[in-house]
């Protein structure tokens, strides 16, 4: 998990200054290659309970080929350290 801040200051009362970066009409701008979607789930709330996103982007064959790679060989090692055959 990564942890990003950064602060602004602006005129404007808080209600306006959400509303400009969290803006979720259906004229929102989204990326032009038609691939990449970002959705949001559930926007977060007054009790706390955060932002929810579904992302979907295309990513590199090289890149998922060694996701899997790693991934086969977590398995074996686990099946390897449990005496599973």
């Amino acid at each position: 998990m990564q942890r990003h801040e950064f602060s602004v200051v602006l005129g404007a009362p808080p209600a306006e200054v959400w509303e400009v970066f969290w803006y979720r009409g259906p004229d929102r701008p989204q990326p032009r290659d038609g691939r990449t979607r970002i959705e949001i789930l559930h926007p977060g709330d007054e009790v706390g309970n955060g932002l929810v996103r579904h992302c979907t982007f295309p990513v590199p064959r090289w890149l998922a080929a060694e996701k899997l790679r790693r991934l086969v060989e977590g398995t074996r090692l686990a099946r390897k350290r449990l005496g599973v055959a």
